[in-house]
């Protein structure tokens, strides 16, 4: 068997493993992720031995892995980060300085590690599971409750911890290198750390301002989304394998990628394009974690692993609950949140994997830490469901301080993507009340034109990158990215929004950006543009849609127009119209009915014997006016209307005068136009 089918074998039975092993974890109601772990473990080389080579189970796990810090970086924004300096220097900092502190003074003087080494394994103890502790606190209902604020803000500032520990890894493997040969660090270790990172930021900077947004700018020229998509995966490995190549990690490359798309005009959509898959990433990630333990290890070794878990995770435990109890959380909501998160994290897993490769772990103590991070996160459930649950759940908010509950909402809206949260709260100077235009061609333009000069808030949605650039130049509110992605209307306030139109010219991007709409907002008014009347079947009657027909628009406005042309008073058509959109409501053969309004007009069936007729050179008729001519009572004909170059058609009034090559539209019996055929040309 060669090497290609092998290959897809193995995926074959990843997939099949992770499929049946997550869905039995769900239907005993433990997450998903956990399952993927316990299938990696079963399939795996150490397990039952269905995959059986490892180093294609490495490879598979740092590819997951760069996608994993590829997503945070996209959802990383300095100002952002700014404005949630409070959480940021109050909880997340103080439980991550305190865990880190009391375990590397453990590792330090307990297990006898050097600094450098205690400090790295502080760094994976301390942080927490995203993944695991999101799913938990959805599933309950509990997003909104100081258990779900204090633990989003922890989590938060763990994730964005994970980018300067993976910088200062080198640095660290270094110190642990020059402790081992009894030799100071040298100036030029330090010296390299610094010129490394001032060429990241210039990296960055040069990268998001120019060379980013340049390739997009032309791949989004292309309309395509695979394109699109295809572009992006190829900065974020282009940016890893260079990252890479300087002596970093492909996890830190892929971030770094991540942070420069998110800072350009197209951050959004891509974020829209790449959130979804970031489960799917993850689960990979747990599948390839869990195949590289070795359940002979832990069986040789299960009480040292039993202990080490406890005694890890009591430490944890405290130092989290310490902290919150040090920031006035009441014990309760202290306790439940403390195991809540005092698992072992996925990030750990990355900082653990990269610091084996810079000699910072051995094998053995990958194994001990694989194990207690393994039998932490199958814990986390049991324990969040045993986890005591008392009269703060009725009084939620009330229990913690002000400030904090402020900035954790705030720190929720913000980043309602990385939290996959279904309803959110956003604060007063929000944009709220205003209409979401999707579509921004000439029909878009002219609705924000009119909401602009009657001063009532809009956002636009627009996919055409040259009219997104034109808009912004002009100080149109306008988002690049696609509707029909939760994340994009979640960034245009769908939430608080009070109407929805949609100028789009494909029915079925029309239908599914509906489909998202009322998934989001249900009772959210739209008003849909579709381009023929047979598409409104294809709406099934969604509720608080009302349709505007391009092909009923335009054949009203040519009926009106011909109605005119014959005679019809304003009102009569004023009142068609009216009429004909009334009928468009309640069925699609609305246009045929709605003809037959009565309208007092003449016997328009005749209309079908009209009879054009052009006025020669020699007529008699030249020069004379309708009144003049009294054709009606020479030859029993009447002139409906009158053609001329230059004018077009009219219906001529009494003082009307004829010129050569006027063509008539006449309106009788056959007798009648050979009559008048004979008086206008009397010569032919």
């Amino acid at each position: 068997m060669n090497a290609g089918h092998q290959l897809l074998i193995d995926l074959i039975v990843i997939l099949g493993s992770a499929t049946l092993v997550a869905t039995i974890f769900y239907s005993i109601h433990l997450p998903p992720v956990v399952g993927f772990l316990f299938a990696g473990i079963l399939a795996g080389p150490n397990g039952l031995g269905l995959v059986k080579t490892l180093p294609s189970v490495e490879v598979l796990t740092e590819i997951a892995g760069v996608l994993l810090m590829f997503t945070i970086g996209l959802e990383i924004s300095l100002r952002q980060l700014l404005a949630m300096k409070k959480v940021l220097f109050g909880l997340g900092l103080g439980q991550m300085a305190l865990t880190m502190g009391l375990s590397a003074l453990i590792f330090h003087f307990g297990f006898g590690f050097g600094w450098p080494r205690s400090v790295f394994f502080s760094s994976i103890v301390a942080l927490s599971s995203t993944a695991v502790v999101l799913k938990l606190l959805k599933d309950s209902r509990n997003l909104d409750s100081p258990l779900g604020q204090t633990s989003l803000s922890i989590l938060l500032f763990q994730d964005i911890a994970v980018i300067p520990l993976l910088l200062i890894l080198p640095l660290l493997a270094g110190a642990k290198a020059a402790q081992a040969t009894a030799s100071p660090l040298s100036l030029e270790t330090i010296g390299t750390f610094v010129l490394t990172s001032g060429g990241l930021i210039l990296f960055v900077l040069v990268g998001s301002r120019w060379v980013v947004p340049w390739i997009l700018d032309r791949v989004a020229k292309t309309r395509s989304s695979e394109i699109f998509f295809f572009s992006i995966l190829f900065i974020c490995a282009g940016t890893a394998f260079l990252i890479e190549f300087v002596g970093l990690s492909l996890s830190l490359g892929a971030f770094f990628a991540g942070l420069m798309i998110a800072s350009s005009p197209y951050g959004k959509q891509t974020m829209a394009e790449f959130t979804p898959l970031r489960d799917n990433f993850l689960g990979l990630f747990f599948v390839s974690i869990g195949m590289l333990l070795s359940l002979q290890f832990v069986q040789e070794h299960w009480l040292q692993v039993i202990a080490l878990s406890s005694g890890i995770l009591l430490i944890k435990f405290f130092c989290i609950f310490a902290v919150l109890w040090m920031f006035g959380i009441t014990s309760t909501v202290g306790m439940v949140t403390a195991l809540t998160l005092f698992q072992i994290g996925e990030f750990s897993l990355i900082l653990a994997d990269q610091g084996r490769g810079l000699g910072m772990m051995t094998d053995k103590q990958y194994q001990f830490f694989l194990s207690v991070a393994i039998i932490s996160l199958a814990l986390t459930p049991v324990l969040y469901r045993l986890a005591p649950k008392l009269s703060f759940q009725s009084n939620l908010r009330s229990l913690i301080p002000r400030s904090i509950s402020e900035v954790a909402h705030q720190l929720r809206d913000q980043w309602v993507t990385k939290v996959s949260v279904d309803s959110v709260k956003h604060g007063a100077g929000e944009l709220a009340g205003h209409t979401i235009i999707i579509g921004f061609g000439i029909a878009g333009q002219e609705v924000a034109s009119a909401l602009k000069a009657l001063d009532l808030p809009y956002q636009v949605i627009e996919m055409n990158p040259d009219t997104v650039k034109a808009a912004k130049k002009r100080g149109d509110p306008i988002i690049y990215g696609d509707a029909t992605k939760h994340e994009i209307l979640e960034q245009a306030g769908l939430e608080r929004a009070h109407l929805v139109i949609l100028v789009v010219n494909s029915l079925d991007i029309t239908t599914a950006v509906l489909r998202t709409v009322h998934k989001m907002r249900p009772e959210i008014e739209v008003l849909a543009r579709l381009q023929y009347l047979r598409d409104l079947n294809q709406l099934k009657a969604s509720q608080n849609v009302e349709p505007i027909v391009s092909e009923f628009e335009t054949s009203l406005e040519i009926l009106a127009r011909t109605l005119k042309a014959y005679g019809a008073e304003d009102h009569q058509i004023h009142q068609f119209t009216l009429d004909a959109h009334e009928r468009l409501q309640k069925t699609s053969m609305g246009l045929a009915r709605s003809h037959r309004i009565s309208l007092n007009l003449p016997d328009w069936q005749m209309f079908a014997s009209l009879f054009p007729m052009k006025i020669i050179a020699a007529s008699p008729a030249i020069g004379q006016n309708l009144i003049q001519l009294d054709l009606r009572k020479q030859t029993g004909a009447t002139i409906v209307s009158v053609s001329r170059e230059g004018m077009g058609t009219t219906v001529p009034g009494p003082d009307f005068t004829f010129e050569a090559n006027d063509t008539l539209y006449l309106l009788g019996t056959s007798d009648s136009i050979r009559r008048t055929e004979a008086l206008i040309h009397p010569q032919s």
